[in-house]
């Protein structure tokens, strides 16, 4: 996570957060003995810590701040978790058990998109769900979104059922967080800074940026890709079904 004197950025990965990260440094670090003398009188304008920290996690100076985060259609997500391969590199990392993925699939980690993204949407989750009945889990993204953002994310998950969503109970359970899209990321980004109080040239420069990927990525940005090509309407349906409650938040993502 990133924080800064104005906000806290919870960095959830695949969303643009690298591309967040990085342009928040250039805003918000200072350099030289003036930022020195700065640092020691009013403390430090810019810190990074605990990468993909929750908010669980952010440390008492800077609780009461803005949280501010980046929401990405999920369906296209799923797609860049797939060609980033991170659940391969580092599956501890991604709440995968590669035992039982290959109990799963023979051929495993060379999984097709649709094997994968069953996979994913099913097993890759932090909070423990098996008391609940298969057909009625919930996906790997929206359980990231109770475990990063929900204030009791362990107590809450297991209770979330199509009543709870249906009354949009997570309005009370949820802490406050300033939603930015990545699908308009330059443009969200640079709003948000204007809002805190950035002075505008300083600012300026947000909208003329170009992606910047994670040090591990192997892909070039696929500006031309179309996630849709990669759903079977079938997988689409169980995919939206299993991600109910992060599209009853956005609900502009639902196919």
């Amino acid at each position: 996570m990133i924080l800064t004197k104005n906000l806290v950025f919870i960095h959830l990965r695949k969303t643009g957060g690298t591309f967040v990260s990085t342009l928040l440094g250039r805003v918000y670090r200072e350099r030289g003995w003036v930022a020195r003398v700065r640092n020691r009188l009013e403390g430090k304008r810019f810190r990074s810590v605990n990468q993909h920290g929750t908010c669980a996690e952010i440390p008492e100076s800077h609780r009461g701040l803005p949280v501010v985060a980046c929401v990405r259609n999920p369906f296209d997500r799923l797609v860049s978790m797939y060609h980033f391969k991170g659940w391969q590199r580092d599956p501890g990392q991604w709440h995968c058990d590669p035992a039982a993925m290959a109990r799963r699939f023979p051929r495993w980690p060379d999984l097709t998109f649709g094997e994968f993204a069953l996979a994913a949407t099913e097993t890759f989750k932090g909070l423990d769900d098996s008391a609940v009945p298969e057909a009625h889990r919930l996906g790997c993204q929206s359980e990231e979104l109770v475990r990063y953002f929900w204030r009791e994310p362990a107590r809450v998950f297991p209770a979330i059922d199509d009543a709870y969503i249906a009354g949009r109970r997570w309005e009370g359970d949820m802490h406050p967080v300033r939603w930015i899209r990545t699908e308009t990321l330059n443009r969200d980004l640079h709003a948000l800074l204007l809002e805190f109080g950035v002075p505008p040239e300083r600012a300026a420069f947000v909208l003329e940026e170009e992606p910047i990927l994670p040090a591990q990525s192997r892909r070039a940005p696929r500006k031309d890709r179309d996630w849709r090509s990669a759903y079977t309407p079938e997988l689409l349906a169980a995919v939206a079904r299993r991600e109910r409650l992060l599209l009853s938040l956005f609900p502009d993502y639902a196919p």
